[in-house]
């Protein structure tokens, strides 16, 4: 089922990274809407599903910081 569109999610991410030098995570755009799907598909409401520039993931920061992860 999610097979194809899988298979193309990736062949726009080696797309989108041979055009240009890319930043923001626009190559990852056709998988994140991939994922997305699959989670509403199962039964998550639409709206729990955050997406965008401004999503911000705890303690990435800290660790960044902390020489942990570089």
């Amino acid at each position: 089922m999610y097979s194809e569109r899988f298979e193309e999610a990736i062949r726009r991410y080696w797309m989108v990274r041979k055009e240009r030098t890319v930043r923001g995570g626009k190559q990852l755009d056709a998988l994140t809407d991939l994922v997305a799907q699959i989670f509403v598909d199962e039964g998550f409401p639409e709206h729990s599903i955050q997406r965008g520039t401004s999503l911000e993931l705890p303690g990435s920061i800290v660790l960044r910081r902390s020489g942990i992860c570089s």
